[in-house]
């Protein structure tokens, strides 16, 4: 006898049968070795359910080993060797084969197999039976006992037989990876697709526990295209008028749609930009953004589309879905928008011109146009483009400042406050790579009227942040992993700043046997025209990472107080430095009235010893280092504002921390 028990199988179908579905019934396609590996199988498989909607099973390798008596095994993938740990073994294995029912259903098939492989004493068998739909007419799992598993599939009079005798986690691996994807054509192109999950449901009647409905076409994915059609539509549509410049389509289109905020055009393969080509925008894809509605504009097989998305929510993916499946490129070589500010901004990639009408703060708003000036390319030592920027008042007719500048970026130029003086400042990108780049920053100054190049000293750079408060810039350049360069500059005035400190820390991998591999530190400070070395010391790479968080901490510390001073016991000599700072939340906001001490120790030879973290409510008030109790041993005593106070003792200062 044999037990239907309720069981829920994720992740279902995806298997090396080829049936190409169609309205008036199923062809066969056999397997086939593609040419990609000669030990694979791809499996594939697309269903037509109208004349608009498919679902399709997505392509999936299995290796397999072609047998004479069948269609071949399954083995688990390199994969999922290298995730569980498994060697192989010959056992690990999926026997595929297919046969045609004659006379016997598939049920008794299946319990003819049972009967043959069932052992007496053995554990309970698990059927699952499932009705299929227009796919699939069956499905039936058999499971007996933990290395022995089933998958019946029926089409028709086909049958395909998966048998494994393999472990639970083998044969549940080989279930798990059975996707499909749903997707929508209209007129031959793609406008919706949704990659899906297989499942089973079940249902209980009274004492008998069935498992019948194998959901392959996901009805309701596909009656949620009813809404997504109910906001979306693409139709043929009269041709678009034919002009010599971008520019003059989005006049064209500024005029047909007056409420136009966002404009952008997608070519067939971007790379063309850097060929001559004067029919390159000939055959491209047209974005326009109005209000909460969006359109585009294709051709194909010698017609033009409409394509209209009026929901506000998902138009951009929806338009972008289409785009990409007729055949576009996902970058964009010209654009146009106007902002709620009613500034403008757009850019030509193909001609290499960009216009930018840029609010920099405090109320001064400039325009700027740069376009790529070709009479100056002999001057490129690399081969870079360079750009002639004019920097103007809005309405104007002469530009009052001209920039030349060079680079090699697509849309090379941003704004940011570079120097945290409240004014946006322009920010023109040469190079950026895995190790970092280099830009060239104009800083306003509104004494001069002018953009003022910043020093080439800050251009290079892997990355960079700004502290507004402080009006810090922090500038980190990698050299590896864990060797690299970190710098910090204070600005003062409108573009004036000097270098406060530098942490240099490069690998060092030992060349003789009784030399240990490490990292080599080096923290100065700079102040009042002094250069003051913090720490300068070689440490293990066990010891680096015992002191990571000390190392780090001391370079971003703004010391307020140290001495030198000597341990009577041992009489060597120490520094302390102690430095407060306000505590930070995640979001990198200060906690009020919550600050934290920290007191630095270095040894004579400036390695770091120790570090003791203390929380406060006040801001200290004055630090001493006496005898405090006239016991001759002297300590060092903190007073904050609030008459709190704390007291370290040299065996206080020496303690190592457990976790640092």
């Amino acid at each position: 006898m044999i037990i239907i028990k309720k069981f829920i199988v994720h992740n279902f179908i995806l298997f090396t049968f080829f049936f190409s579905f169609e309205l008036n019934g199923p062809t066969f396609h056999p397997l086939y070795v593609p040419k990609v590996s000669e030990n694979a199988i791809l499996i594939d498989q697309k269903v037509q359910v109208n004349d608009d909607f498919f679902w399709k099973f997505l392509p999936l390798y299995h290796y397999t080993s072609r047998g004479d008596w069948g269609l071949g095994y399954f083995f688990p993938t390199d994969a999922y060797k290298a995730s569980s740990g498994k060697e192989f073994h010959r056992i690990d294995k999926i026997e595929l084969t297919r046969y045609t029912l004659y006379e016997e259903t598939l049920l008794e098939k299946v319990e003819t197999d049972f009967r043959d492989f069932y052992k007496a004493g053995g554990d309970e068998p698990l059927l699952l039976l499932l009705d299929g739909n227009a796919q699939i007419d069956s499905v039936v799992r058999l499971d007996l006992g933990l290395y022995n598993h089933w998958l019946y599939l029926q089409k028709g009079e086909f049958v395909y037989r998966f048998y494994g005798n393999v472990d639970e986690d083998v044969w549940q691996r080989f279930m798990d990876a059975l996707t499909i994807k749903g997707f929508l054509e209209i007129d031959g192109t793609k406008v919706w697709e949704d990659i899906h999950q297989l499942s089973v449901d079940y249902e209980e009647r009274g004492t008998v526990k069935k498992c019948f409905e194998l959901n392959l076409l996901d009805r309701d994915k596909y009656d949620d295209t009813k809404e997504y059609l109910s906001t979306f539509s693409i139709s043929a549509t009269d041709a678009l008028p034919t002009y010599e410049t971008e520019e003059e389509m989005l006049a064209y289109f500024q005029e047909k749609y007056p409420k136009m905020n966002g404009y952008q055009v997608y070519p067939t393969d971007f790379s063309l930009i850097y060929e001559e080509n004067d029919q390159f925008f000939d055959d491209v894809f047209r974005c326009i953004d109005v209000e909460n509605c969006r359109y585009g504009y294709y051709s194909k097989d010698q017609k033009t589309y409409e394509v209209v998305c009026e929901s506000e929510l998902d138009s951009y993916s929806k338009i972008s879905t289409v785009r990409r499946n007729a055949g576009y490129d996902y970058e964009e070589v010209f654009y146009w928008k106007k902002y709620e500010n009613e500034s403008i901004s757009y850019g030509n990639f193909v001609e290499e011109n960009y216009y930018l009408e840029k609010d920099i703060g405090v109320g001064r708003s400039f325009v700027f146009y740069a376009e790529r000036d070709k009479s100056k390319e002999a001057e490129s030592e690399w081969g870079e483009e360079i750009f002639r920027i004019e920097v103007s008042e809005k309405g104007a007719d002469e530009p009052f400042q001209i920039i030349y500048e060079s680079s090699t970026e697509r849309m090379p130029f941003t704004f940011e406050d570079f120097n945290a003086d409240g004014y946006r400042d322009l920010c023109v990108s040469y190079y950026y790579g895995a190790n970092g780049g280099t830009a060239s920053h104009y800083m306003w100054s509104p004494s001069t009227g002018q953009f003022i190049r910043a020093s080439e000293e800050l251009d290079y750079y892997g990355s960079y942040s700004i502290d507004p408060d402080t009006r810090r810039l922090y500038m980190h350049y990698h050299g590896s992993v864990i060797s690299g360069t970190e710098t910090t500059f204070q600005w003062s005035n409108e573009v004036d700043y000097k270098m406060i400190k530098r942490f240099v820390h490069d690998d060092i991998w030992a060349e003789e046997e009784d030399e240990e591999d490490g990292i080599e530190i080096s923290i100065t400070q700079y102040s009042e025209g002094k250069e003051q070395v913090l720490t300068q010391y070689f440490y293990t790479f066990e010891e680096y990472e015992a002191r990571a968080k000390y190392l780090w901490g001391s370079y971003y510390a703004d010391f307020v107080w140290e001495k030198e001073v000597k341990n009577p016991a041992t009489g060597e000599n120490y520094i302390l430095r102690y430095a407060q700072d306000f505590k930070y939340d995640e979001n990198g906001e200060k906690i009020p009235d919550s600050l934290e001490d920290a007191l630095f120790i270095y040894g004579e030879d400036t390695q770091i010893i120790n570090c003791l973290e203390n929380e406060s409510k006040a801001v200290y008030k004055q630090i001493l280092w006496q005898d405090q109790n006239g016991d001759g041993e002297k300590e060092l005593l903190i007073e904050y504002e609030d008459n709190t106070r704390i007291t370290y003792t040299w065996e206080q200062l020496l303690e190592e921390n457990e976790t640092p």
